[in-house]
């Protein structure tokens, strides 16, 4: 899956997209708590910030149902 590329069928259900966003958090979290290194903590708020507009704020489902066959 490339990077924006949001038609994959995993990410069809929104608590699959919740779910990544909720582990993108949890890591900003931990970098903020545990973290000495700088540039992870940037890292992941950067990824979180990406997760979150991407998978919730501009996110758009296909137009075909998923193929259950």
């Amino acid at each position: 899956m490339a990077i924006g590329n949001n038609d994959h069928p995993m990410l069809r259900p929104l608590w699959v997209r919740l779910a990544i966003v909720a582990i993108t958090l949890a890591w900003v979290a931990f970098e903020l708590t545990y973290g000495d290194n700088g540039f992870w903590t940037i890292m992941s708020i950067a990824m979180c910030a990406f997760a979150i507009w991407s998978f919730l704020i501009t996110y758009k489902p296909g137009t075909d149902p998923p193929n259950g066959t």
